[in-house]
Formats: structure tokens, C-alpha cells, sequence
């Protein structure tokens, strides 16, 4: 029920060969992130957890440059960081689970990329 509410919300109704080639891309995944070390998802989550609240509490405070830079500072550290190997590679196996659909487009006009305060 639950994949197919996803294939639902995903732009449609998906067939029986894009459902299963999810189910694939989901086991393998699962099971790539299953040999993740605990404590290194837990830090990880923590890490997330604490940059998004001083992003909150820096666009409430209407600082949305230096939110933006926070925000842009985690991501670039993220990129590189050793932790996230594994995670990526993870993530490179449910690339092929959905249907290839129509990305949402920017509706600003331009290729500007918006501040991170802009989706709080």
C-alpha cells in the first residue's frame, strides 16, 4: 500500500514493471544502509537536527544571509565528508526505483537559486 501510494504521489499510476524494479531499488538500498554504523547515522542526525534549528532560528530572526550561509556551509561540508560516502552510494541504488518524471521547475523565471528562509 504504502509503494503505491508513493507511485501515486510520484505523478501517476505506475506499472506493474516500475513498481517492481522500486521494490528492488528499495531492498537493495535497505539492505546497503543496513550495513551503515549506528553511531555514525545517529551523529549524523544530530548534526542535521542542530544546523536546521539555528537555520530556523536565524531566518525568524529575519538573518536570512546568514542562514543561507550556514545552511550552504553544512551542505559544502557534507559533500565532502567521509560519513556520507556510504550514504551516497546508498542513494546512487534508489536512482532507478521511481519512473523517470518531470522535475518541478523554478516558476520564478530565472535560474536563481532561492534562500534557504524561503522554504521554512
Amino acid at each position: 500500500m504504502t509503494l503505491q501510494l508513493l507511485a501515486q504521489g510520484a505523478g501517476g499510476e505506475m506499472t506493474q514493471e516500475e513498481m517492481q524494479k522500486m521494490m528492488q531499488g528499495a531492498m537493495k538500498m535497505q539492505e546497503c544502509m543496513s550495513k551503515m554504523d549506528p553511531a555514525v547515522m545517529q551523529r549524523m542526525q544530530e548534526q542535521v537536527e542542530k544546523i536546521s534549528t539555528e537555520v530556523d532560528t536565524l531566518c525568524a530572526a529575519g538573518k536570512r544571509d546568514e542562514a543561507q550561509e550556514k545552511a550552504m556551509a553544512y551542505a559544502q561540508s557534507m559533500a565532502t565528508s567521509r560519513d556520507m560516502e556510504q550514504m551516497r552510494a546508498c542513494g546512487m541504488m534508489a536512482q532507478g526505483m521511481a519512473p523517470n518524471k518531470p522535475m518541478a521547475q523554478n516558476t520564478a523565471g530565472d535560474s536563481t537559486p532561492g534562500n534557504v528562509c524561503d522554504n521554512r
